[in-house]
């Protein structure tokens, strides 16, 4: 399975599925596990918030958005030569990342994830588990994550 993950939590959870060796792209923002930097980057943002101030940032987002382009640009001739199966992104906020929209002429299953809950991210890594046909390693994974949290939650039971 060839993979290209163009958001930050999507490339975490193919490494914790145990499919790293399978990501073959991803976006600028995607910087862990640090193995990932040798990955070629396949989109970037047109704001450059590096220099930018938040104000600034906010400004030329809003600008952006009324004239309704896009925020991230995507190496398309890259994206063709990496030949991926299956593009990972999102559809929750175009601000956030690429949208699964700007993708469908890429020649790959393309995979929206939208969690807005704790649920919802482990509902990711299940369905992502079943996509890639890891389902027990994505239930060991939703599950640890559960795991932590209830022991955080522990931790500080009465403290508040």
């Amino acid at each position: 399975m060839r993979i290209v993950s163009l958001l930050p939590s999507a490339t975490e959870i193919v490494f914790d599925l145990g499919l790293g060796d399978s990501l073959i792209g991803r976006s600028h923002e995607c910087h862990w596990p640090d193995s990932v930097k040798n990955i070629p980057v396949v989109s970037t943002s047109r704001v450059d918030s590096a220099s930018l101030s938040g104000g600034e940032i906010d400004h030329q987002v809003r600008d952006a958005m009324a004239r309704g382009e896009a925020l991230y640009a995507v190496d398309e001739e890259l994206l063709r030569s990496l030949q991926p199966d299956v593009i990972l992104t999102q559809d929750l906020c175009r601000v956030c990342a690429v949208s699964g929209s700007d993708l469908r002429e890429a020649g790959a299953r393309v995979i929206s994830l939208g969690p807005r809950t704790i649920a919802d991210v482990a509902a990711s890594v299940r369905y992502l588990g079943e996509v890639f046909a890891v389902e027990y390693r994505a239930n060991e994974v939703a599950d640890a994550m559960f795991g932590r949290i209830d022991k955080a939650r522990r931790s500080v039971s009465g403290k508040l």
